[in-house]
């Protein structure tokens, strides 16, 4: 298992920019004072998105379970969350330690489907109406009709950060006021 002082004596991180640079050559691609890490895609349904991932000691970690490592001097116990959706985003203030349903709470992007331009939000042909919905304990959540996207996205962030806190995805528009 890896220690923070066997990390420190490996690696510097610099937790303004999340990045870590080799301290030592290790052989293969760690060269001192070149970036550690190489990018690792999502997976097939993201191929745009990545986290970054490094080798020590013939194991490799990601990027983000590194810099938890480094500055709390322990290894996280459940899972590590990029407050901005950005798994290469790896600065300090933007990890925190999460479950993996408070990981997946905040989750950025939207279903290819969705043509609200909104998470949460879709068109109800019924009503002819926008509906807004929020998704708790695997149940769809009904939050009303509305005239526009905008109000259901509206709707749909009000009751996301009541049920999710500072885990709650919001929409990209300025809907909280």
């Amino acid at each position: 298992m890896l220690t923070a002082a066997r990390l420190r004596e490996v690696l510097i991180y610099d937790p303004d920019n999340g990045s870590f640079i080799w301290r030592d050559s290790l052989g293969g691609p760690s060269v001192k004072g070149k970036p550690a890490g190489r990018p690792v895609a999502w997976g097939p349904k993201y191929p745009d998105r990545f986290y970054v991932r490094i080798g020590i000691d013939r194991r490799r970690y990601y990027a983000q379970v590194l810099a938890y490592l480094w500055m709390t001097g322990e290894m996280p116990t459940h899972e590590v969350d990029h407050r901005d959706g950005d798994g290469a985003n790896n600065r300090w203030c933007n990890l925190r330690a999460a479950t993996r349903a408070q990981n997946g709470r905040n989750r950025s992007g939207l279903a290819r489907h969705n043509s609200s331009g909104f998470a949460g939000v879709c068109f109800h042909h019924g009503a002819r109406r926008w509906r807004a919905y929020l998704t708790i304990d695997h149940k769809q959540i009904h939050l009303g009709l509305f005239d526009t996207p905008e109000e259901a996205a509206k709707a749909r962030d009000a009751a996301a950060m009541i049920h999710h806190g500072q885990f709650a995805m919001q929409n990209s528009c300025e809907v909280a006021a």
